[in-house]
């Protein structure tokens, strides 16, 4: 694995100098630049609030899984450490598969019903990932959650910004600073998991974020978002 950064590092300066010798045109942006208090004066607006901590707790579960995938199957299958690290290539390879399939998926199925769906299925995968041993079958549910997780953060991200399109820069900033959640939702996983001895209390920190993001599908329906 060591070769793939080299590999990284030329890709990489391609891609930069690619990018430097490209002409981009810009439009000159009109009007008065966003301070951090107009930022968060959107708070105030309880929709909106819901979805930013909704993009804080769709990135907990993506991080969260990817950081407790591993321990898990070492914990349960008494896995090495390489063959364990496979719970997160299974989890990232149906992730970005939910993310490609979901994209034409969105065209022909309301985002509100995809979100519920989705996220109903996750929410039982993770409830079953408390307590099962078996290898495969927790290879599956890392599956099960990477896929139906994969298009969460993108449909709370649109519904933000139809919220308050005439803040859209402001809105975009707001949802992108929730990705602290994929530092704070892992610390609370830490600390429950050595509390109760178990990854156990990783997985149910993780369920309980997907409990949330439930809540906030059906919510946001009710509210005509």
């Amino acid at each position: 694995w060591q070769f793939m950064f080299p590999v990284f590092e030329v890709v990489t300066i391609i891609s930069t100098l690619w990018l430097l010798a490209t002409p981009i045109g810009e439009e000159t942006i009109q009007g008065n630049t966003s301070s951090l208090g107009d930022v968060l004066e959107l708070l105030k607006d309880k929709v909106v609030f819901l979805l930013f901590l909704g993009i804080l707790f769709v990135v907990g579960v993506d991080v969260g899984i990817n950081t407790a995938a591993s321990k898990i199957l070492i914990e349960r299958c008494g896995l090495d450490v390489i063959h364990a690290g496979y719970g997160s290539s299974v989890y990232f390879a149906f992730r970005t598969a939910g993310a490609f399939i979901g994209a034409f998926l969105l065209t022909r199925v309301a985002a509100s019903s995809f979100f519920r769906v989705n996220i109903l299925i996750a929410v039982a995968a993770l409830a079953v990932l408390l307590f099962v041993k078996e290898k495969l079958l927790i290879f599956a549910l890392y599956g099960v959650v990477g896929f139906t997780i994969a298009n969460i953060f993108p449909i709370i991200y649109s519904y933000a910004i139809r919220r308050r399109p005439e803040k859209a820069n402001e809105i975009s900033g707001l949802m992108i600073t929730g990705v602290f959640g994929g530092a704070v939702i892992p610390f609370f996983m830490g600390i429950t998991s050595d509390a109760v001895k178990s990854q156990a209390g990783s997985v149910f920190i993780i369920l309980l974020s997907a409990l949330y993001l439930t809540y906030c599908a059906f919510s946001l329906a009710k509210k005509g978002t």
